[in-house]
């Protein structure tokens, strides 16, 4: 959306939310595990988005 934005030049965004993107479907890292239940992306959320892409 912001590149959309940036190229048609606008809307002008207020901000943007960046969320840690799902990089590692196997889920098993020491941050994941480490942060498993912290954030609005925490290690379940990770694992529902990589069940349904796979």
């Amino acid at each position: 959306m912001a590149l959309m934005a940036r190229d048609r030049h606008g809307p002008k965004l207020q901000g943007q939310l960046l969320i840690c993107p799902m990089l590692d479907d196997r889920d098993q890292t020491f941050s994941t595990l480490q942060y498993a239940d912290i954030g609005t992306w925490n290690r379940q959320s990770n694992q529902v988005g990589w069940t349904a892409l796979l």
